[in-house]
């Protein structure tokens, strides 16, 4: 497997570099949108992606408008995730949903239908186009799925800079990542920069969720190698978290640390800087 050029090297480390910092699955439950919210609100974000087929979607979209700092909402595309309500609609399953992407038998008219509903609905709240657009359980690489995604935004939004978020690292960073970045990352990247859309040009954040070692050492290795123009992508909550949720105690670690002095003292001693898409540098070809 190959990987776009770059990394941090030790001759480049005390350059300032800029990364977006993006929190998935608001509006997933209360605890998200109430952790993310606050995060934000400190300036600890510079991202967020948006569950919009949620029932609390609504109330949601209106904290966010609120906000009076400046950052990135983007839709996170739900392919998979079940909610209930009278605008839910019936998912695929995950391992479903992955089969059928590789057999090419996803109904490509169906994945468009989705996505321009739920493109209507954060619209309809947030009352305008997202700044960027990914996937829950990256779902928005997936064959036929990104093509979906390309040719709805090229109608949607043909003046638009709305960006697309890549899972390609630039460098190894696990089993996980590479298993992402396997499962169509590589070709999503490729469509992106033939259409020449904005996009990250590093890809961190992924792990396992298990506490060890502490969130805390993982940023810091994420954020010592992170390359400019690249993206970390992060799952905080807080408050009461429902039972049914299989990554609820990562999130609250996450949060924890995230809204800590440790993370701001963390980007000041690897010189990050937080930004937004539309702060990146310009992704070269084959960069």
């Amino acid at each position: 497997m190959h990987y776009p050029r770059g990394g941090t090297s030790s001759g480049d480390s005390l350059s300032e570099r800029r990364m977006v910092l993006c929190a998935d699955d608001f509006a997933q439950t209360a605890g998200t949108i109430e952790g993310i919210l606050s995060l934000l609100a400190a300036g600890k974000l510079s991202a967020v992606s948006c569950l919009v087929e949620s029932p609390l979607w609504p109330d949601a979209a209106l904290c966010l408008r609120r906000l009076p700092i400046a950052f990135d909402a983007g839709l996170h595309l739900n392919l998979t995730h079940e909610f209930s309500g009278p605008r839910s609609h019936r998912p695929a399953a995950l391992p479903a949903l992955l089969l059928a992407a590789g057999l090419r038998t996803i109904s490509r008219s169906r994945v468009e239908a989705s996505l321009n509903r739920q493109l209507d609905r954060f619209e309809q709240e947030m009352e305008r186009a997202p700044d960027f657009v990914d996937g829950h359980q990256y779902v928005h690489q997936l064959p036929v799925v990104r093509d979906a995604l390309l040719s709805v935004l090229r109608s949607r939004y043909p003046y638009s800079r709305t960006a697309i978020r890549v899972t390609v690292p630039a460098q190894s960073r696990g089993l996980k990542g590479l298993l992402i970045a396997g499962l169509g990352g590589y070709g999503l990247l490729d469509a992106v920069r033939r259409a020449r859309i904005p996009h990250n040009v590093d890809f961190a954040g992924i792990y396992d969720f298990s506490p060890a070692p502490a969130f805390a050492e993982r940023m810091s290795q994420w954020l010592s190698g992170v390359r400019d123009g690249g993206l970390i992508v992060c799952h905080p909550a807080s408050g009461g978290l429902p039972n049914g949720d299989p990554i609820a105690l990562a999130r609250e670690r996450e949060f924890a640390y995230l809204d800590s002095d440790g993370f701001a003292s963390a980007l000041r001693k690897w010189r990050v800087r937080l930004a937004r898409f539309r702060d990146l540098p310009v992704a070269q070809d084959g960069a």
